[in-house]
């Protein structure tokens, strides 16, 4: 195995030929310098490639609001306001969290009617 395939490798093939070989030139710490290219192409990458499917909505930043939600049934345990359940919604740029405690499962539409104009992009057309 050559140094560049062992590098190639401890970076989880996340960083490609070229790339390598650019940090190598520039001295970047951890990197050691004067690697070469294989000149044939990983065979782990290609089947990579050959997997792979069209990204999500989300990441083709076609969705309005990219965020997961969880809704937390809190019945065992005692709470001050009394409220039964907790729905989380966070925004997966930038891991912001919501949080709403409510009385009934029937309330997160009103929920997500309340807090998705309060999310950082601007909601063009959703629906709930």
């Amino acid at each position: 195995m050559t140094l560049m395939e062992k590098m190639h490798l401890y970076f989880s093939y996340c960083i490609s030929e070229d790339k390598l070989m650019h940090m190598s030139k520039n001295k970047v710490p951890g990197i050691p310098s004067g690697l070469k290219g294989m000149g044939i192409p990983c065979s782990v990458c290609q089947h990579a490639k050959i997997k792979r499917r069209k990204a999500a909505l989300a990441a083709t930043g076609s969705d309005a609001h990219d965020i997961s939600f969880h809704m937390i049934d809190m019945r065992k345990m005692p709470t001050v306001s009394g409220k039964r359940y907790c729905t989380m919604i966070v925004e997966r740029e930038t891991r912001f969290a919501h949080t709403v405690l409510h009385e009934t499962k029937d309330k997160i539409v009103e929920i997500f009617k309340t807090v998705l104009p309060r999310l950082g992009k601007p909601a063009q057309n959703y629906q709930v």
